[in-house]
């Protein structure tokens, strides 16, 4: 093998093991965020009365709890984001590495055969649909924590 291949072959293995740790870590990162801000909208949901308003605006604190804990969801949301970027430099380059070393069965080989199917395309837009939802839901809950919670002066 000349050392022009090998060379190759260990650009290609870390370009793929780069874009399998980039999704291990927003994995990690999603599996933390994501729940911790479902609980924090559950609790101010559930502790709505008890929470209180605020000495500031006079409004329920219950109804800003969900409109903090988006920066939970966006920030996980743009690492997704801006890793799938990441990803699609390293995959231009892994298609180049794989036609250059003639190879047969390699990514490209599978989403060739995959892409026009549909729980591809939806699998690919998975994360954009989640985030999405849980950004309105936030929004929506917030809205009516404000709407729907009764104001106590003191």
């Amino acid at each position: 093998m000349s050392g022009e291949k090998e060379a190759l072959i260990e650009e290609y293995r870390a370009l793929n093991k780069a874009v399998e740790s980039r999704g291990s870590n927003a994995l990690l990162l999603d599996s933390i965020m994501i729940p911790s801000s479902l609980l924090l909208v559950s609790l101010a949901v559930v502790n709505r009365i008890s929470l209180g308003t605020s000495d500031i605006w006079g409004l329920p604190v219950a109804g800003f709890i969900p409109l903090l804990t988006l920066s939970l969801i966006i920030i996980p949301y743009f690492f997704q984001y801006t890793s799938k970027k990441l990803d699609d430099v390293c995959f231009d380059r892994i298609q180049a590495i794989e036609d250059e070393l003639e190879m047969e069965g390699g990514h490209f080989y599978v989403i060739e055969m995959i892409k026009d199917t549909v729980w591809y395309k939806l699998r690919k837009n998975m994360w954009h649909i989640a985030f999405w939802f849980l950004i309105v839901m936030y929004i929506w809950i917030s809205i009516w924590l404000f709407k729907e919670t009764p104001v106590t002066y003191n």
